[in-house]
């Protein structure tokens, strides 16, 4: 439900600056890639 919206956010939180990116891509995508 939730997975299709939280993937367009953190898409577009890596998107508005590369900078969050790296943030985001640590407290969004390690559980989000680990959940699937």
């Amino acid at each position: 439900m939730d997975g299709r919206l939280e993937q367009r956010f953190k898409v577009r939180i890596y998107r508005i600056s590369g900078r969050g990116w790296g943030e985001y891509f640590d407290w969004r995508a390690v559980p989000v890639l680990k959940s699937g």
